[in-house]
């Protein structure tokens, strides 16, 4: 698959880098989740860790809805999916809750 941009997102607090691949498709920008993500037993359905899947390609990307209409949205929404999946990594609490507690929606 050809990407728009990849870009490597480093989280806030320097400990994780991941690649993403950011492609504009028929559905609005897409940032395909590139590093894979070790959930260590943590749930990892599609669900809680806020991932779709593309089964043409075998590659998740960053579940959010509507999906941004445009490339700085969509980075910025990888930005916040891989600080608020560190922290579900590091603490369980889910990321729904995370947003919920963070943002009230």
């Amino acid at each position: 698959m050809t990407y728009n941009l990849t870009r490597y997102y480093r989280t806030k607090d320097n400990s994780c880098d991941i690649l993403f691949g950011f492609k504009h498709c028929y559905d609005g920008w897409r940032a395909y989740i590139l590093t894979p993500v070790d959930y260590f037993g943590l749930d990892d359905d599609c669900h809680t860790t806020h991932r779709f899947y593309d089964l043409e390609n075998d590659l998740f990307y960053v579940c959010w809805d509507p999906l941004p209409d445009n490339l700085e949205d969509c980075k910025q929404i990888a930005g916040l999916w891989s600080e608020l999946t560190l922290t579900y990594l590091r603490t369980g609490e889910d990321i729904d809750g995370q947003y919920q507690r963070l943002y009230g929606g």
